[in-house]
């Protein structure tokens, strides 16, 4: 018999979580954390897309199958369903980027939240703690900083003939003001915070710190889209490494966009792609200017990691202080 498994995390008010059945399409987290998995198993000819009830599963890890008739598919989250029509290896550069500007931004509900509320008398689950939804964080935004900045040397030395300093140094006072500037984030990249500024922070600014911090990191997923749609129509060396910068960006997102949830604090309105200028896209034929950008976006997308990193941690020692 086909059958369907679906896994979609969700949270709506402290200590309640959410879960609906999925379209044809089976979407899949790359990692759901024991205590947050919902998961549901239904006979695709038995009841529509809907509501039920979940119950929690006991594995780290999920693939969600679909299994159908001949064959079994696999679809992950982060994947982008690209419309009907041709290939968009064969369309010509400009209808291929018109195209890609109208799908479904990766940034934008990244934990794949339902948006359907279990009734009262289904599973509870014990809200985290904010000790426990920062310390997700900064674990997450450790992993994606420590890949990017393992590829940053090769892709510095490949790209620019030179070395991290000496590019950092020549670059360093140069800012794109759709991204998070020194006036949201007081440091460069490789610099700590100054203990004035980590003095201002307080726990009771935690709401309006986990809302600038998911800000901020659309506003580089932007960037980093970009950079690597450009990574792959130009057959750069670096494709892959960017849709991996692209994957640990969302994760960090989904950290946060959980944090939000667990504590009931509404999501501002999501950034769209047109915070990033057409002349900044639109880089065909200069491949000098399109690596200066692609490095100016990598190098402030590393900063930002490194800030929450900091702040949070900084955050959690308030907490710990407090609770003893």
């Amino acid at each position: 018999m086909a059958t369907r498994t679906i896994a979609i995390v969700s949270t709506g008010r402290p200590g309640r979580r959410y879960c609906r059945a999925s379209s044809p399409v089976i979407l899949t987290l790359q990692r759901i954390r024991q205590d947050r998995l919902l998961i549901y198993d239904k006979k695709l000819d038995e009841r529509p897309a809907g509501k039920f009830r979940c119950n929690q599963l006991s594995h780290a890890h999920i693939i969600c199958l679909c299994l159908v008739g001949l064959g079994s598919l696999l679809v992950a989250l982060f994947a982008v369903t690209v419309g009907q029509g041709a290939p968009l290896a064969m369309m010509s550069q400009e209808a291929r980027e018109a195209r890609r500007l109208v799908s479904v931004a990766k940034w934008k509900n990244p934990c794949g939240f339902a948006a359907e509320e279990l009734a009262d008398d289904d599973v509870e689950v014990v809200q985290l703690d904010d000790a426990t939804l920062l310390g997700n964080i900064v674990m997450q935004a450790k992993t994606a900083l420590n890949y990017a900045q393992n590829v940053r040397d090769d892709y510095i030395k490949r790209t620019f003939g030179t070395d991290f300093k000496d590019l950092h140094l020549t670059w360093k006072d140069n800012h794109y003001d759709w991204l998070p500037g020194l006036a949201q984030i007081p440091k460069q990249l490789g610099e700590p915070l100054g203990l004035d500024y980590l003095d201002k922070l307080d726990v009771r600014m935690l709401d309006n710190a986990l809302l600038n911090v998911y800000e901020y990191l659309q506003r580089y997923a932007v960037g980093l889209e970009q950079v690597a749609w450009d990574q792959q129509d130009n057959a750069l060396a670096f494709q892959q490494e960017f849709k991996d910068m692209e994957n640990h960006l969302r994760s960090v997102l989904c950290e946060v966009q959980m944090a939000l949830a667990e504590r009931n604090v509404p999501q501002r309105e999501d950034i769209d792609r047109d915070i990033m200028p057409e002349e900044y896209r639109n880089m065909w034929t200069s491949a000098t200017y399109r690596n200066l950008r692609d490095w100016l976006i990598y190098r402030d997308y590393m900063n930002g990691l490194e800030y929450i990193v900091e702040v949070f941690d900084h955050l959690i020692s308030q907490i710990q202080r407090t609770s003893v």
